[in-house]
């Protein structure tokens, strides 16, 4: 599949292109990108020359699309020549300029991070009348969870609804797919039902599609690939349809490939058919139930009939159906799992989109509080301006075109760094279905120039209105007066000292609870993991989806593959070791409260939280991990109903205050405080098991020796030497040679694994550094601003003051005080705010580091050593830089 254009330059396109031009111009924009790839040209390289040629363009495009305003140089509103003034006005400010410009550039893509991402995953499919397409599915009134449907939901709903025009289920699984060997990656695959391409309205490029006598009982083995698979694995033969190809170590017979860019449900590279055959009571599969509402029938009245047909089907099964509700959501809704509502169902989001507006509103205010002030310097020039017949709209009408300027520019570049962002999220965007992008879209392109507007209109247009609201006899007054210096009043120092005590507040968190971001690396690190090679092995559903396993059936299969692949890897030349167990370094882990045997929690006390890992004997030899105290796990320690355990030394100190383990008992935890498994006999203490790249603070662990045969998920570390990566390909061969269903997932060198956790964690550690650095900005700029107009509008009295003689550096002292009592002020607002939220931290059960009194010291004389080196060192070189004698000739 060849990459498409960037979309943010896309939407600009659409956004500033009359609608009869738009067409052409992205089409000879989009031939000019595909060829330059054709040429070999980078693929960053051919998106950086579409983003310069988007923007190269957005003057002349708006020229002609608005061409009755600019056309004849004025306009009911603005004119040309207000345009080139606002332009004129941002290079004589640079400082201003910029302060403005980041301020917004940060504080419009964060205020619309969340409207941006609730819009991402409402992308409808892209498919003839989408909205029409529907999931139907359970929902817990227990537990508040959606849930898949098993098979004899889909039979009944497919038979008795007469809301939908077609239904269809399918189920996503991993399926080893090959022509002559079995050493080729797993790809996604889907076994749906025949009706699914009606519903989506899909035929295929090449052949043709499933139908139903594909999938009837006994029916052919047929295969449907998708348009890169063709391309990539199958050399995009023209005479594939027919050609014969191995799903799961079955032949099945190529009868179709699909459209470009066409990967339905998910990311899905081929499809079979799902066969459902009578009788379905102990069908244990789960499916994703979906359908086309018929013509004229709404979602609501679709409801309205699920519910119906919903009570009768309790009546029959009230054991099993008491707790469930059956719902009709939208598709895109309806697969992640969300309410109906999308992420404005979920409380969480609202105070996310609140945090973000929040600082989009304190860059407002600043920026206006920066203009108000420029404005106000400017009062002469105003009246002049006025003196001379200019009405009080045009004067405002200018300024707002200058403020605009700002928010469009900032926009532009703010939605440049979203985007590229966006493509950093490699880990999400993977995630999501074909269909969506996080990438920026025209809508959120259009809402980013909206609040660009808004923006201009709260920091252009208000302190003109202020400033344009006196007499033409009053501004020339304080034009005359301007000479003595800028008055600042009571709103910009409250915006300027709650900025700064923001910025200490972000600080002194960040500094106390650095300890959760401590990095186990270099010698903390405990295992060599550039020697190992990670893999997890499963089950794809294969065969066993149209033969109807039971999944205890398909449990026994996974773990008796899981052993014999484990007997084939320790006799495998090359191979040094192989660990065995349900978590290692980097991958997910799960988690449980503890109950200590002679130890009894006090009501009310949390206890200890847990890892819990089932492990085969031999893991800590296999890991290199010599055990600090008692001793290893030994063949005869598995024993599901009296196992042996071995914890951590974290264990040892958290859970045990660091008394010997060895000989006690120890139970895991559910979240309600239920035991989650037998009692545990504990025989070793080893250190924490961490990779050098580890990200995670080390934490309590419990080991459980179990049989390989009852580890899962079957997670494996191989140790080879150099370049385990090498080792992938022969990997999968014994896989799917003990099985032709087993599934080699996830496998690459042991220190590139990281959790979902780790990765969150990285991108908080960027997420905080970036909000100190918005904070001290925001602080810094409003400083800024009143030193450096303080400094411009004072040059009369610097050039007298120096002419008498006085030093240089008294003067600016003098200048600058208010500006430092303001951080000042900040400052201690601030460190006033931190010091009780870290003491209450620390009564509470953190640990910190240092002690709370140090790191509040450490937040406030930070965040003052950062904001005056940005805000003081321009105006002081700018008033240092004057003579009297140039200063007196103003």
């Amino acid at each position: 599949m060849s990459p498409r254009p960037p979309r943010s330059p896309r939407a600009l396109i659409r956004f500033l292109a009359r609608p009869e031009d738009r067409p052409a111009v992205l089409h000879d924009l989009a031939e000019e990108f595909r060829t330059m790839q054709t040429e070999g040209a980078d693929l960053k390289a051919a998106r950086r020359w579409y983003w310069r040629q988007a923007l190269g363009s957005a003057i002349p495009l708006l020229r002609t699309r608005f061409s009755g305003i600019f056309g004849g140089g004025t306009g009911p509103l603005t004119s040309l020549l207000d345009i080139r003034l606002g332009l004129r006005m941002l290079v004589k400010h640079p400082g201003l300029t910029m302060v403005a410009i980041f301020a917004l550039a940060v504080g419009i893509p964060i205020g619309l991070a969340p409207l941006h991402s609730a819009a991402v995953f409402e992308t409808p499919l892209p498919v003839p009348e989408a909205e029409r397409v529907v999931i139907v599915r359970d929902y817990d009134v227990s537990t508040h969870r959606y849930l898949r449907s098993p098979v004899e939901d889909w039979v009944a709903w497919n038979n008795g609804l007469r809301s939908f025009g077609q239904m269809g289920a399918f189920i996503v699984t991993d399926l080893n797919v090959g022509l002559n060997d079995n050493r080729d990656p797993a790809v996604e695959g889907a076994f749906l039902t025949a009706s699914s391409f009606g519903i989506l309205r899909e035929n295929a490029a090449l052949g043709r599609v499933l139908v139903e006598a594909d999938a009837q009982p006994g029916g052919p083995d047929v295969v449907v690939v998708g348009h890169a698979f063709w391309q990539n694995r199958l050399g995009g033969d023209p005479a594939v349809v027919g050609t014969t190809l191995r799903v799961a170590g079955v032949p099945h017979t190529v009868v179709g490939v699909m459209p470009d860019e066409f990967q339905f449900p998910k990311r899905t590279n081929i499809w079979l058919p799902l066969r459902v055959e009578e009788p379905v009571a102990e069908d244990e599969r789960r499916v994703v139930v979906f359908g086309r509402l018929a013509d004229g029938v709404s979602a609501e009245t679709a409801q309205i009939e699920v519910e119906s047909l919903g009570v009768r089907m309790v009546t029959a099964e009230p054991l099993r159906r008491e707790r469930l509700q059956a719902i009709v959501s939208p598709f895109s809704i309806g697969l992640f799992g969300l309410s109906n509502d999308g992420l404005d169902g979920e409380l969480g989001f609202y105070f996310v989109q609140l945090l973000a507006l929040f600082v989009l509103v304190v860059a407002c205010l600043n920026i206006g509080m920066l203009i108000l002030v420029r404005t106000t310097s400017r009062a002469g020039e105003l009246a002049v301006r006025t003196a001379l017949g200019a009405s009080r709209a045009r004067v405002v009408t200018q300024l707002f075109v200058e403020a605009l300027l700002l928010g469009v520019i900032a926009a532009g570049i703010g939605l440049f760094i979203a985007d590229r962002a966006a493509d950093r999220l490699t880990f999400l965007s993977e995630a999501l279905p074909y269909w969506m992008d996080l990438g920026v879209s025209l809508r959120t392109t259009i809402w980013a120039l909206s609040l660009a507007a808004f923006s201009a209109a709260v920091v252009g247009v208000i302190p003109a209105l202020k400033v344009t609201g006196q007499q033409v006899q009053q501004n020339m007054q304080q034009a005359r007066a301007s000479k003595s210096g800028v008055r600042f009043g009571g709103v910009s120092s409250a915006l300027i000292m709650a900025d700064v005590a923001l910025a200490v507040v972000a600080v002194g968190i960040a500094f106390a609870f650095s300890d959760a971001f401590t990095v186990v690396s270099g010698d903390g690190g405990t295992v060599r993991s550039e020697e190992y090679l990670y893999a997890q092995l499963g089950m794809g559903y294969g065969s066993a989806s149209a033969s109807r396993t039971s999944n205890t059936e398909l449990a026994a299969r996974s773990g008796d593959a899981t052993l014999r692949v484990l007997e084939r890897l320790r006799s495998e030349p090359g191979v040094r070791a192989v660990a065995l167990a349900t978590g290692l370094p980097g991958t997910e882990q799960e988690y449980y409260g503890v109950e200590i045997e002679g130890d009894p929690l006090v009501d009310g006390q949390e206890g200890t939280w847990t890892s819990l890992n089932s492990v085969s004997p031999g893991f800590f030899e296999a890991m290199d991990q010599p055990v600090l105290a008692g001793r290893p796990f030994q063949s005869g320690d598995v024993s599901p109903e009296s196992p042996f355990g071995i914890v951590n030394s974290e264990f040892v100190d958290e859970a045990l205050g660091g008394r010997s383990p060895l000989g006690r008992r120890i139970r895991p935890l559910k979240r309600d405080g239920t035991p989650a498994g037998p009692w545990i006999e504990v025989v070793g203490v080893v250190a924490y098991v961490a990779t050098s790249n580890s990200l995670i603070k080390g934490e309590p662990g419990i080991y459980v020796a179990a049989a390989p045969e009852a580890v899962s998920p079957a997670r494996f570390a191989i140790r080879l030497g150099e370049d385990p990566a090498s080792f992938i390909p022969r990997l999968r061969a014994i896989a799917q040679e003990v099985d032709a269903e087993a599934i080699i997932r996830g496998a690459m060198p042991l220190n590139e694994v990281k959790s979902f956790d780790e990765i969150v964690m990285q991108w908080m550690k960027l997420g905080v550094k970036v909000l100190i650095g918005i904070l001290i900005a925001l602080a810094a700029s409003g400083t800024y601003a009143l030193m450096s107009f303080t400094v411009a509008a004072r040059t009369h009295e610097i050039a007298i003051r120096g002419a008498l003689g006085a030093p240089r550096g008294q003067i600016l002292l003098t200048i600058a005080r208010r500006a430092m009592m303001q951080l000042s002020g900040g400052v201690i607002l601030g460190m006033l705010m931190v010091g009780p939220i870290l003491f209450l931290a620390a009564s509470g059960g953190w640990t910190p580091t240092l002690s709370p009194l140090v790191l509040t010291l450490m937040a406030g004389l930070g965040v003052m050593a950062a904001i005056g080196l940005l805000a003081f060192a321009g105006p002081t070189r700018q008033g240092l830089g004057i003579a009297p004698s140039e200063a007196l000739k103003g």
